[in-house]
């Protein structure tokens, strides 16, 4: 009989390999700082920089969201 992965195991699972995958990502997007192959300006990074500082604070408020989701209590 197949174990039946538990919630932390398959979070486990599932975001290793997410993590993994941008992780690949942002290493591809590297390559695009060669100047050899391709013209952009300070504006166009910080344009890129901004977005993606934005989702990976978005990312940290939904994950601070999520934990604090199971603690909150009413209070007038």
């Amino acid at each position: 009989m197949k174990k039946i992965p538990s919630k932390k195991e398959k979070f486990q699972i599932v975001a290793t390999r997410r993590i993994q995958n941008a992780l690949d990502h942002l290493t591809a997007l590297n390559k695009c700082a060669n100047r050899d192959k391709f013209d952009y300006t300070e504006e166009d990074v910080n344009k890129m920089m901004k977005e993606l500082k934005n989702k990976v604070n978005f990312l940290e408020m939904q994950f601070s969201d999520g934990l604090e989701n199971g603690s909150k209590k009413f209070k007038f």
